[in-house]
């Protein structure tokens, strides 16, 4: 299932690339040892290569409203994203006969180089012309540091930057209305701004969660952190709230790393949070 309808909206999953990549557990998780993942060898076999190796997907997500098109992230652009991958969000969106010109909002998120790659064409003009770009104002704070730029985001200049001197970027602060059935909600943790994008509508919600869980083993393990997540201490607290709150309300939730389409529930089994997919 790679569409999800809640109330009047249509959230459709589009991959990013075919295949994702393959990571080493040990190295992008150096603190969890590997007998510690035997449990979720099993229950989540497509988020594994094999025992030794993460597969990561890239998934970004379309929602539509009647007329209204908002596109969430937009993936790792053209690449070779880590030597490796190159982004098809174009052939994606077009497999659902949705062309640039159509989008009228990019939600972004959280500003890391793998959900902003797409968002300026060769010419460095906006790939979706008629769109409004939305994030965070502590996240663009945060990214237009120039230590920042120099140590840990090269990209940014030219990636992110454009989109202010374009007049296409809005910044929000705190919990924002989108549109009438979307709210922008902050979400910190993996990074300083990381916001969630909450569809409300006809007494359903949802909930496109950016990378507050990026393996389905930490809605489990709430405590198990990346390399990627830059601050682990705010990221567990998010994730402490979230994950008692989609499960009480049960919220679906739309995952950008997870195996495709990313859709699935929290669940609590046994005193413990697992995921499911939908």
């Amino acid at each position: 299932m790679t569409t999800l309808t809640i109330g009047d909206v249509e959230i459709i999953a589009l991959i990013d690339g075919a295949a994702g990549l393959l990571l080493k557990l040990g190295e992008v998780f150096p603190t969890i040892r590997p007998e510690q993942w035997e449990d979720f060898y099993r229950r989540y076999p497509r988020a594994f290569a094999d025992t030794a190796t993460w597969h990561i997907y890239y998934n970004c997500y379309l929602v539509r409203i009647h007329d209204y098109v908002c596109l969430v992230d937009t993936g790792v652009g053209p690449g070779p994203y880590m030597g490796q991958l190159h982004g098809k969000l174009l052939d994606a969106l077009r497999a659902h006969e949705i062309n640039p010109e159509d989008v009228n909002t990019v939600f972004l998120t959280h500003a890391h180089s793998d959900h902003v790659g797409l968002n300026l064409n060769a010419a460095g003009r906006p790939t979706f012309p008629n769109a409004r770009y939305v994030m965070d104002q502590g996240e663009w704070n945060f990214y237009q540091q120039p230590q920042v730029k120099m140590s840990i985001a090269p990209y940014i200049d030219r990636m992110l930057t454009p989109l202010e001197q374009c007049g296409v970027l809005d910044l929000l602060s705190g919990e924002q209305p989108l549109a009438e059935e979307l709210s922008a909600i902050p979400t910190p943790g993996h990074s300083p701004g990381h916001m969630s994008l909450l569809i409300h509508s006809k007494g359903q919600k949802a909930l496109i969660g950016g990378d507050v869980f990026i393996h389905p083993a930490q809605v489990t393990r709430l405590d198990w952190c990346s390399i990627f997540d830059m601050d682990e201490k705010e990221l567990i607290a998010t994730r402490k709230h979230l994950s008692g709150w989609l499960e009480a309300e049960e919220i679906m939730l739309a995952a950008g790393h997870f195996p495709h389409p990313g859709f699935g529930r929290i669940v609590c089994k046994g005193g413990c949070y697992y995921w499911e997919d939908v």
